[in-house]
């Protein structure tokens, strides 16, 4: 992504990017299962803000089945900014990624409201909102 096109995902996303952590709403509803999930995300195109990091997360995804990766553009605090790619599955109830050739998988439960989809860690905290791209 340009660094133009990067800019406008920031002024999009600028009254998510530093909030207060928030709940998943009483509207949303959890996806269980691998083609589930899959179908919600598989060749789609989200802006995301990461609410658990600490500090400002936010940038996009596209989620692709078939290479078993998700990929994007990324503001990642002071700590990176550029694109992004890691490998993705799905296990069961959860939406997983790792970096490329790290071993840990960073795993999430997926819950739907409306358009948008939450990431969860196992402890109920919002990992992260995605909103889609237009199509």
């Amino acid at each position: 992504m340009k660094p133009r096109a990067l800019a406008a995902v920031a002024a999009a996303l600028g009254a998510h990017a530093v909030v207060a952590q928030p709940v998943v709403p009483p509207t949303a509803t959890p996806i269980t299962g691998t083609d589930t999930i899959v179908k919600l995300l598989a060749g789609r195109s989200f802006r995301f803000t990461v609410h658990d990091t600490g500090f400002e997360a936010y940038g996009t995804s596209t989620w692709d089945p078939l290479q078993r990766i998700v990929y994007g553009d990324v503001v990642w605090g002071p700590h990176y900014k550029g694109p992004w790619k890691k490998e993705w599955k799905v296990t069961g109830t959860h939406s997983c990624f790792r970096s490329l050739g790290v071993e840990q998988w960073d795993c999430y439960r997926i819950f739907v409201d409306g358009a948008n989809h939450y990431e969860v860690r196992d402890d109920g905290v919002v990992h992260s909102l995605h909103v889609p791209l237009a199509d």
